[in-house]
């Protein structure tokens, strides 16, 4: 695999300097390290890529299912596809959810959902992010966590259609969360709260493993493994 070695979909991988693969297509933008000898790393690298190259085109194929009520019981047939459907069937509460929510963990990495990030929410949690047994699984309950965390109908909570926003949300016209005015202290106490009970309830049932869920400097942290990740090795 040569720098910058493209297929004519745009698909682009890069060695960078500290010896970690670059993968970019379209919106997905992944940086990857491995340890080991060489030649496997070399192999690896390999591996990666002619994986990597398949997966956004796969998930266009697919996207009209992808974009749509995870309720609804339509079937795909990709295997990243597959993954982002069984995680939001898994993360889902009776609120609208689509497979979109988990994509980013189906791809390869966790992502931390919430306002501030590049996808529209439901919710006004700053960030919120979930330990699971996959990075899809965690990607999905970040996404309903985070739209849980709220305060319905509070003046200071600018929201508009999500098509109003981005032409192309799976959101529909679904109120989104566009600004968050001023929120008194109790307010972001009872925002978190409302997030903290469904994530409790995902801990319980053994989806989740952590969550740490953000608002205006107030700030959740729940389960042991969240609270050892942020505590770090020797702390």
């Amino acid at each position: 695999m040569g720098h910058d070695d493209g297929p004519p979909n745009g698909a682009v991988a890069a060695l960078l300097p500290d010896g970690r693969l670059h993968l970019q297509h379209g919106p997905i933008d992944l940086v990857i390290g491995a340890d080991g000898a060489p030649d496997a790393g070399r192999t690896a690298a390999d591996a990666m890529w002619a994986r990597f190259r398949t997966v956004l085109d796969e998930l266009v194929a697919e996207l009209a299912v992808l974009r749509s009520d995870v309720r609804d019981g339509r079937t795909v047939d990709g295997a990243v596809a597959a993954r982002m459907v069984a995680a939001a069937r898994a993360a889902r509460r009776p609120r609208f959810l689509t497979p979109m929510a988990a994509v980013a963990g189906a791809v390869g990495g966790v992502a931390t959902s919430g306002r501030s990030g590049r996808s529209l929410s439901l919710g006004i949690a700053d960030a919120v992010t979930v330990l699971a047994a996959d990075a899809a699984r965690a990607d999905a309950l970040a996404t309903v966590i985070a739209n849980a965390v709220d305060l319905p109908g509070h003046a200071a909570v600018v929201r508009r259609p999500a098509l109003e926003v981005r032409h192309d949300s799976d959101l529909g016209r679904r109120p989104v969360v566009c600004a968050v005015g001023h929120l008194a202290d109790r307010e972001v106490a009872a925002a978190l709260d409302a997030g903290e009970r469904v994530a409790l309830a995902a801990l319980a049932d053994g989806r989740a493993a952590g969550a740490v869920l953000a608002l205006r400097g107030q700030r959740r942290v729940l389960g042991a493994a969240a609270t050892a990740a942020l505590d770090g090795p020797g702390r």
